[in-house]
């Protein structure tokens, strides 16, 4: 009588285990990421509700910023009052977006700029400062737009501290979609 509650509760337990793991392989059958697809400036990225192509991209100091746009040292200063960080450089994605839905806005969530030592989403106070011209609510579907995103970077972002670190990064601008799909920022 032992040995067989012995035998059933190994049984159970190797049941179990099977269960466990069927679950965890279907999950990740079921919600696999497809595979990094790589992209460089100039080529068009495709997705269901929207295109973009990145055309160029540059890196901008904090002053530069305040002279390009005036309006902007309201909200780099309102920024750094708000996180206790100083506010570093700006680096700015010249883009051409078509959309093709523009039911669900615009999409800031989709793209990060990525280097492995930082990761920033659009910044939309700069966004709409830099993109005065651009009107979400008055885009025609099926036209090229030019637009600019800009990303904030911190000095407490990058592993040294040093604004000069991104200089020499290798960055990435993200589509944070299913498959992933980034731009390599590299100017060759």
């Amino acid at each position: 009588m032992f040995k067989n509650k012995k035998v059933i509760g190994i049984i159970v337990g190797i049941l179990i285990a099977a269960f466990v793991i069927f679950c965890i392989v279907q999950t990740n059958i079921t919600f696999a990421l497809e595979d990094e697809k790589p992209m460089h400036i100039g080529e068009e990225v495709v997705r269901e509700k929207y295109s973009i192509t990145v055309k160029d991209y540059e890196i901008v100091s904090n002053s530069d910023m305040q002279k390009l746009y005036p309006g902007s040292k309201e909200i780099l200063t309102s920024q750094n009052e708000d996180n206790g960080v100083e506010m570093g450089d700006a680096i700015l994605v010249h883009c051409v977006m078509n959309f093709k839905d523009k039911s669900k806005g615009f999409p800031y969530g989709d793209f990060n700029l990525d280097s492995g030592s930082f990761r920033q989403g659009i910044s939309a106070e700069l966004f709409h400062l830099i993109n005065k011209e651009f009107k979400f609510s008055q885009v025609e579907l099926n036209k090229d737009y030019e637009i600019i995103f800009p990303f904030d970077i911190y000095t407490n972002q990058l592993r040294s501290g040093r604004l000069d670190e991104v200089q020499t990064m290798k960055i990435r601008l993200v589509c944070c979609l299913n498959p992933l799909i980034y731009v390599q920022l590299d100017k060759e």
